[in-house]
């Protein structure tokens, strides 16, 4: 065997084990899209979060359904899970509190900074408390 051939079997075992390691470190392209798909729910719903508190800071009360956020200064539109294309769940619950639920391709991990937005995989529910500010009445 010459010294070429051994080189070049050598060089594509580097790349094998190169990609393998990316893999491996950064997941395969399928779980990083799951994963892209449970970021964007997630910042869908700290935008319908913050339409909620906007709502109840101009209203008073909290709306009844997601559609009467759609105001053009609130919302243009109702975002929707990216998969399912279906909106997300809402429940207003008394006196101040309410909940959005979506359901998660995968668990994510809880860093220092976003711990509230850390889920399992599957249906997970965020229950908020409208923020003092919006008590006070209008």
């Amino acid at each position: 065997m010459s010294i070429n051939r051994v080189a070049a079997w050598v060089s594509a075992a580097a790349v094998l084990i190169a990609v393998i390691a990316g893999f491996i470190i950064s997941g395969s392209p399928s779980e990083r899209r799951l994963e892209r798909l449970d970021e964007r729910r997630v910042s869908d719903l700290k935008q319908l979060s913050w339409a909620v508190d906007a709502y109840r800071d101009q209203r008073g009360d909290l709306p009844d359904d997601l559609m009467e956020l759609v105001d053009g200064r609130r919302l243009s539109q109702l975002p929707v899970d990216p998969v399912t294309r279906l909106p997300y769940a809402y429940q207003p619950l008394p006196p101040d509190r309410y909940r959005l639920c979506a359901i998660f391709e995968l668990a994510s991990e809880a860093t220092d900074q976003e711990q509230f937005w850390a889920h399992p995989g599957g249906q997970h529910c965020y229950e908020f408390e409208v923020a003092e500010r919006a008590r006070r009445a209008p």
